[in-house]
């Protein structure tokens, strides 16, 4: 793995508590996005499965884990309900807060390299959202 990978994989485990607790305060904040309530917990969850794909896409290692939530995660959260336009306005609500929690303390000489890796990581994780979704048949 590169040395800029490495750094970004190590920001983020470093920084999973206060991903976490951002996407939390940023869920409770945002009257625009209509997703169910979770816990910290969740949210820990959440992050710890967004770093195993981002470990995954750094290691190229493959796609068994984002395979997972292509095909059992977002369908299952679908059939509970969770509209597609919540699910994608969460994601992006995501990426400006890891953004704006990791880049900063990206070291300078990798800071635009992991800084863009984020932003392409989370438009490919909203472009196979909106795919799945369309998929299911969700509407809205």
């Amino acid at each position: 793995m590169e040395e800029w990978a490495q750094e970004a994989v190590e920001l983020w485990r470093a920084s999973r508590e206060p991903i976490a607790k951002a996407v939390l305060e940023g869920i409770e904040q945002n009257p625009h996005l209509p997703v169910k309530k979770y816990t910290f917990d969740d949210l820990l969850q959440m992050v710890d499965g967004a770093g195993a794909m981002i470990v995954e896409e750094l290691e190229g290692a493959g796609t068994d884990i984002r395979d997972v939530f292509i095909n059992s995660v977002w369908p299952g959260i679908f059939a509970q309900g969770q509209p597609l336009s919540a699910l994608v306005g969460q994601m992006t609500m995501n990426a400006v807060l890891v953004y704006n929690v990791i880049v900063p303390q990206a070291s300078e000489k990798n800071r635009e390299k992991i800084g863009r890796f984020y932003i392409n990581f989370y438009v490919k994780l909203n472009l196979d959202i909106v795919k799945v979704g369309l998929e299911c048949g969700v509407t809205s």
